[in-house]
């Protein structure tokens, strides 16, 4: 493997890490908020998450920003 597709690899798991994180963010503010439909929320961004192709930098991207804005918007 050369040092650029290593470089790569390394980015592509790196989007995806944050992706998780932030779905993982995101899982607990649904869990604490009352009267929510948090488990059918919390289900949808689980799957939303297992189907993202992690070859596709562009969808990993396009999810991360969804996933962010939707935690500023939970944000008190």
């Amino acid at each position: 493997m050369t040092r650029e597709t290593a470089g790569w690899h390394m980015s592509r798991a790196s989007d995806l890490d944050v992706a998780v994180e932030l779905t993982d963010v995101l899982t607990a503010q649904l869990l604490a908020q009352r009267g929510s439909n948090a488990r059918a929320e919390i289900l949808d961004l689980r799957m939303t998450l297992k189907s993202a192709d992690p070859d596709d930098p562009g969808a990993v991207a396009e999810l991360t920003e969804k996933l962010a804005s939707r935690i500023a918007n939970l944000t008190p």
